[in-house]
């Protein structure tokens, strides 16, 4: 479903509303973008702030235990899973994925470090992983995108919307529940 939303203020219209000239809020003209717009600023807030803490992990200027790492990074699964359970706005999201990337930029870290990180070359090394990671992502967004748009123009698409939210929420909670228990529940 299409929800346009003001870029200046974040408001946010229904599909079945015409969008106005200018923002009711703002006042501000034709300032809207699509849920295009939306995943493209989510994701560079992701991108930005793993950037910031993979770059500080590796650097050793910020550790952090790898387990309490995991257990973050299920529950920001859990958390975004369940908000998108009980809400259909999603203009704060950018904000909360920024703070949910810094927690994955440890995680990122963790990863890089078990890889065994070079001494020399560091700032390469980071670097290299780094864009290899964003391309990565680009690249599964990219092979999602034809889906999710068809996807949001079907009339079960909040039915949908909902399954996948649950089946992320539960892999989120196994994996809460086996990084804080230390049983194993799934296959990876």
């Amino acid at each position: 479903m299409y929800f346009p939303l003001c870029n200046t203020c974040g408001m946010q219209f229904a599909s079945q509303t015409p969008v106005p000239a200018s923002c009711p809020v703002c006042e501000d003209e034709r300032q809207y973008v699509g849920w295009a717009g939306q995943a493209w600023t989510t994701h560079d807030a992701l991108a930005k702030a793993h950037t910031l803490t993979l770059a500080l992990a590796v650097l050793q200027i910020v550790r952090l235990l790898p387990q309490l790492v995991e257990i973050g990074i299920a529950l920001t699964i859990v958390y975004v899973a369940a908000e998108n359970l009980w809400t259909s706005s999603t203009s704060h999201r950018w904000l909360l994925t920024f703070g949910f990337g810094l927690v994955h930029g440890f995680g990122f870290a963790n990863v890089l470090r078990e890889l065994g990180l070079p001494s020399s070359g560091l700032a390469r090394s980071l670097l290299s992983f780094n864009v290899g990671v964003e391309a990565g992502q680009i690249v599964i967004v990219g092979l999602m995108w034809p889906l999710l748009w068809w996807v949001s123009r079907q009339q079960w698409s909040s039915r949908f919307r909902v399954g996948v939210s649950i089946l992320i929420l539960l892999f989120g909670l196994a994996w809460f529940f086996e990084r804080t228990s230390g049983v194993k529940l799934l296959p990876f």
